[in-house]
């Protein structure tokens, strides 16, 4: 009889542990990465100029901080939130445009896309969205 509550008891908390994690994931919540300071890169691109770009996510307690790293031809990087309470993203895209410089940022969550001047470090948001702090 033991044994059997035992068993009951095992399948219970199995599922418990299933049941939190599909919550967790239909949330926006990776559950490996909660708790974790470690960056997830979406994208990353380089310019012919030298620049150095990194899209990535990482984890900030209320779901993600989307964030991009700029390491100019001078050594000098500069870190830009793009967003502090975004869903998890799988990928991005970055593409240079050097003749303007300018990189498009695309998200992986449909938005339209994002312009980041980075000769001037500044971003041109498409309508409706806006970015939270540098």
């Amino acid at each position: 009889m033991k044994r059997r509550a035992l068993a009951g008891l095992c399948i219970v908390g199995a599922f418990g542990v299933i049941l939190a994690w599909c919550v967790l994931s239909y949330f926006g919540a990776w559950p490996p990465d909660i708790g974790s300071e470690r960056e997830f890169v979406l994208a990353a691109a380089s310019s012919p100029s030298g620049e150095h770009f990194k899209l990535f996510q990482v984890w900030n307690g209320e779901p993600y901080a989307t964030k991009l790293d700029q390491i100019s031809s001078d050594g000098m990087r500069r870190s830009h939130v793009i967003e502090c309470d975004a869903r998890k993203l799988w990928k991005g895209t970055l593409r240079v445009v050097e003749a303007e410089k300018k990189l498009i940022i695309v998200l992986g969550d449909g938005t339209p896309p994002i312009e980041y001047r980075y000769d001037s470090y500044s971003f041109v948001l498409p309508p409706g969205r806006q970015r939270v702090r540098d």
